[in-house]
């Protein structure tokens, strides 16, 4: 019956053997002395019975034992984990009968505590011989070793779910939903660390198609609202030049045949383009003529090679925008001017 216990007991985690020893007195002699075979078994927990024959080493409780032989699994666990790939958009899907997909979250949380563990058994042989020569000492060790059998390593598939309880579709992934796959030899590995099902086994690896098509509404829905905000404020050729017009000025300006133009401000007529463009939520409200306002003489400010332009006086314009400091402006054609007010909301 002991050999049979033993046997079995090989196939348990540490942390399956941790809750059997507080089941029963007897169930945990049963641990304990398979936790003291496993550790004599391991070559990396040599420094725990290397001072068993020496009087004043520290008797090997059940408890650091166990968070030593977890330090061994979390070896074992990054050594499968190496076979793990980025799934992007653009590889092939995972087939079920060869691959699982797994968070990309799940699969790096995993990886730092492996990292950790392997730290902490490097540095072991000094952190016994430290418990032996100052038994305070033990509990920075034990409370190093806490961590790693106590913190549960969550999102295995959590966070590659979607409302309808299926796999989110990659393409409307965040970074949050990021993959990974693992081939399935690997994960029926990590499987008794790990025992809940994941896309690929016991979880359908098919991409939710309920997500796909109301993905595909929102987007024909948007892209309606777009339209239609664009037609209801561009409604005309001139409108739709204002829209997309890259300079300050319209061509006109250096036309003799319209005399009349507005000065409006530049930051306005960017609000109204990206509202336009449905680049910007909020409508751009009024004009606010005060920007263009000399801030001494409450006049117009009107750039000096636009004035001199103008007037006749030069044959050329330079950008303007900057001519005078603090002063951003546009020119409109009165009938664009108009149009954009009445447009406007």
């Amino acid at each position: 019956m002991h050999v049979t216990w033993i046997g079995v007991g090989r196939y348990l985690t540490s942390t399956e053997l941790l809750w059997l020893s507080l089941v029963s007195k007897e169930l945990h002699g049963h641990v304990a002395t398979l936790v003291a075979l496993l550790v004599k078994e391991s070559p990396s927990l040599a420094f725990l019975t290397q001072w068993t024959d020496d009087p004043t080493s520290p008797q090997l409780q059940l408890p650091p034992s166990l968070m030593w032989l977890r330090c061994v699994e979390l070896q074992y666990i990054k050594s499968l984990l190496v076979y793990a790939t980025p799934l992007s958009s653009d590889s092939g899907e995972c087939s079920p009968s060869s691959c699982v997909v797994l968070a990309k979250s799940f699969v790096l949380t995993c990886k730092k505590q492996c990292v950790k563990a392997e730290k902490l058994l490097k540095q072991g042989p000094k952190a016994y011989k430290s418990m032996a020569r100052f038994p305070k000492s033990a509990v920075k060790v034990i409370n190093a070793l806490s961590p790693l059998i106590e913190r549960d390593i969550a999102d295995v598939s959590d966070s590659l779910t979607c409302v309808h309880s299926s796999l989110r579709p990659l393409s409307l992934s965040s970074g949050h939903g990021k993959r990974m796959t693992l081939p399935l030899s690997q994960w029926k590995k990590l499987f008794p660390y790990f025992p809940k099902p994941v896309y690929g086994l016991g979880l359908r690896a098919v991409e939710c198609e309920r997500c796909v098509v109301t993905a595909e509404e929102d987007a024909d829905a948007i892209n309606l609202q777009k339209t239609h905000r664009l037609l209801t404020h561009a409604s005309t050729s001139t409108l739709l030049d204002l829209v997309h017009r890259k300079h300050h000025y319209p061509p006109a300006l250096f036309s003799p045949e319209i005399s009349t133009f507005y000065l409006v401000p530049l930051k306005w007529t960017k609000v109204w383009r990206a509202y336009t463009k449905s680049k910007h939520h909020l409508p751009p409200g009024p004009i606010v003529n005060g920007a263009l306002l000399c801030a001494r003489h409450k006049r117009p400010v009107v750039p000096t090679s636009v004035g001199l332009f103008l007037s006749g006086a030069s044959t050329s314009l330079t950008h303007f925008a900057g001519s005078i400091p603090g002063h951003s402006i546009t020119y409109e054609r009165k009938k664009e001017y108009d149009m954009a007010l009445c447009s406007n909301p």
